[in-house]
């Protein structure tokens, strides 16, 4: 069962991909999330990402705001935990990150399945 679906583009609309997340680790404001996804949803998701166009804008009282250098979203993704999952029940709120990198490896056998490692920085528009 799908309980994480990744916003690219939009934000909105259509423009989303629904997976299964087998990770989700926060630390500090970094977000490292792990899934499965077919060939042509990772070509999607990467047409929408430009992996390390992120910086940090500015830090006031110890909160770091992070910025998509791109200043066209073409780094910002948002990732939403699907209503009634165990993602949502854990973690229950939506996250806009911009994307430090994307690393892929293929699963074996025939499955044609890829696991995808999203290292992200948080955007100040998401709670820790």
């Amino acid at each position: 069962m799908n309980d994480l679906r990744i916003y690219y583009s939009s934000m909105a609309g259509d423009h989303y991909m629904d997976c299964k997340c087998s990770r989700w680790d926060v630390d500090g404001y970094s977000l490292i999330v792990e899934t499965w996804l077919k060939k042509s949803n990772l070509q999607e998701l990467r047409n929408h990402i430009a992996p390390n166009a992120v910086d940090e804008l500015y830090e006031i009282l110890g909160v770091k705001h992070y910025f998509d250098i791109t200043w066209q979203g073409a780094n910002t993704l948002m990732l939403s935990p699907i209503a009634g999952s165990q993602l949502d029940l854990m973690r229950g709120q939506n996250k806009v990150v911009f994307v430090k990198s994307i690393t892929d490896n293929c699963l074996p056998g025939t499955s044609g399945w890829i696991n995808v490692k999203l290292e992200c920085l948080l955007s100040s528009n998401s709670e820790l």
